[in-house]
């Protein structure tokens, strides 16, 4: 009994010995990382138009004055861009003196505005490496190139401090529309949707019964032919059909809604636009249309349908009617 205690004790200290000599574990990593979850959360990661696809951080060292001050970290160390579900991560950033702070701008795109400028964004990841002299001195002002030449759905602004052998989290604030999370202004984000002509469910096409107005009686012989187009345009649509006549139609009801919420409710005398202001954030509403007449009362059971827009931050974007068109 004794021998087979004393073998089982030389197994166990062996076992100990050999597992402490193989150890595959990685080194602590000196650097900083926002975690992408919270740049993610409430709108979740992907390309659709109200989804996080790809964004960009950049990084400011401290410059002088004071430490407790953002502002006075404003020389640009690094950048680069993630995809929505990657952690941005800077590992051994240099530090200035003992002050091993940093600021950092991120800059959030969903999948239509990244498509816009993919070159401009997708720079952050060369310019973050940036190695020739005439790199760096455009990574100095590849921050402001973004503001200007790309059109971020979200930005916000984080902090974080370096320490050795430990990855720091970033603290940010929320992500905010447009360039709003950097200091920037509101920006007024809308939605439109044409009234001159519409598809019905059943096969049918609505025009406006009300000619655009001439506003300009001199207007050159190019915009009237331009108009005539239009007009044998609306002609040959109609002629097109095979359901009937076109329905005529003088005014539009449109109800814009998110699910079940109504959030504008207005009537338009066709052929002008219906045009609502909307929150900036990417939404994806339905506009239920109703074709009225000039006294308002919708002229056929039938002349109804229902259209679809996703806002894009910042810009006016048209609604989609359906098409039933063969």
């Amino acid at each position: 009994m004794a021998l087979v205690l004393a073998l089982a004790t030389a197994l166990v200290a062996g076992a100990v010995a050999c597992s402490g000599s193989s150890s595959t574990s990685l080194p602590p990593t000196t650097g900083i990382l926002i975690r992408a979850e919270t740049l993610t959360a409430g709108r979740g990661c992907g390309q659709d138009a109200t989804q996080l696809f790809k964004y960009v951080v950049v990084v400011y060292q401290y410059s002088g004055g004071d430490p407790n001050v953002r502002g006075s970290y404003d020389s640009v160390v690094t950048s680069n861009v993630f995809d929505c579900y990657t952690d941005g991560a800077f590992i051994s950033l240099p530090t200035v003196g003992d002050n091993a702070s940093f600021r950092l701008e991120v800059f959030a795109y969903n999948r239509p505005s990244y498509d816009l400028t993919p070159t401009n964004i997708e720079a952050a990841a060369v310019l973050g490496r940036a190695r020739t002299p005439e790199d760096r001195a455009r990574l100095a002002t590849f921050a402001g190139e973004l503001r200007e030449q790309t059109a971020p759905t979200w930005t916000t602004e984080c902090t974080a401090t370096q320490q050795e052998k430990v990855q720091a989290l970033a603290s940010c604030d929320p992500l905010a529309p447009g360039l709003e999370g950097l200091g920037g202004g509101a920006v007024a984000t809308k939605i439109s949707l044409n009234t001159g002509r519409f598809e019905l469910p059943d096969g049918r096409v609505a025009v406006c019964a009300t000619p655009p107005e001439d506003s300009d009686a001199g207007a050159d012989s190019e915009d009237a032919g331009a108009d005539a187009d239009v007009a044998d345009a609306s002609e040959a649509d109609a002629s097109d059909v095979d359901a009937g006549p076109p329905v005529t139609f003088a005014r539009v009801r449109v109800r814009a809604r998110i699910g079940a919420l109504v959030v504008a409710d207005a009537v338009v005398g066709c052929p002008a636009p219906f045009v609502t202001e909307v929150v900036a954030e990417p939404v994806r509403y339905q506009l239920d249309v109703g074709l009225l007449d000039s006294a308002g009362v919708l002229v056929d059971p039938g002349a109804q349908t229902t259209c679809t827009v996703t806002s894009r931050t910042g810009s006016t974007t048209s609604a989609v009617c359906p098409d039933t068109a063969p």
